[in-house]
């Protein structure tokens, strides 16, 4: 028999080397970020949730019972795909967000 390998341990940085990280400020436009921002995130949020909601059963029925319904379920794959790759981004900023957040906090 062969000895497993375990998957080596991922070191995280002590409270020390934390603290002394460094980081530039970055040019981010708040501005960007609107109501309009705001709900378009949202929209996508309450889509799934109630997508979330049915079954294999009552998807099909809802969304397969003419070929424009069929269209739209399409139409709404592409469009939440595109937002999956938009949130990727975003979730590595918070990622860089939260590493700074905690480099700060052990300064004190």
């Amino acid at each position: 028999m062969s000895a497993k390998k375990k998957p080596a341990k991922k070191r995280s940085a002590t409270p020390a080397q934390l603290a002394a990280l460094k980081f530039p400020a970055v040019d981010v436009k708040p501005e960007h970020f609107t109501a309009e921002w705001d709900h378009a995130r949202g929209l996508f949020a309450r889509i799934a949730a109630v997508l979330a909601g049915y079954d294999d059963k009552e998807m099909t029925r809802r969304f397969l019972g003419s070929e424009a319904n069929a269209h739209t379920l399409m139409d709404m794959h592409d469009a939440m795909m595109e937002e999956i790759e938009y949130l990727k981004c975003h979730t590595e900023v918070l990622n860089a967000i939260c590493t700074r957040i905690l480099c700060v906090a052990h300064r004190f």
